[in-house]
């Protein structure tokens, strides 16, 4: 089983921007690294997709990749904004990257590896 980038689209359409060599490069890493046999095809086919739409937004540098959730605080006149942590290392700078996180939790055989 793999993915093409149809299925990358279906997710992300602004993927569309990603350049031929960088979605091959993607496609192949993605579909080298998702275990189809174990999350099946539905969850393996969106999780390779979602996962693939990460890395197409960190490729394109879109604003949707932003930096993950931030926190702010203001007192009186002044604010100061800082990136919190989600705990998902490179996968929690996309929207994308933090689904795919969250998709893989529901995988009995990821589960350790993920909590």
């Amino acid at each position: 089983m793999s993915i093409d980038w149809d299925n990358v689209l279906s997710v992300a359409p602004g993927m569309s921007s990603v350049n031929t060599d960088g979605r091959t490069m993607i496609l192949a890493y993605v579909n080298e690294v998702v275990d189809f046999d174990t999350m099946g095809t539905g969850k393996g086919t969106l999780a390779a997709s979602l996962l693939a739409a990460h890395f197409g937004t960190m490729a394109i540098g879109s604003a949707s990749a932003g930096g993950g959730p931030v926190a702010s605080e203001s007192v009186g006149g002044i604010s100061i904004s800082y990136a919190v942590s989600t705990g998902m290392g490179g996968l929690g700078t996309t929207e994308y990257g933090r689904q795919y996180i969250e998709l893989i939790k529901t995988v009995p055989a990821y589960r350790l590896v993920t909590s």
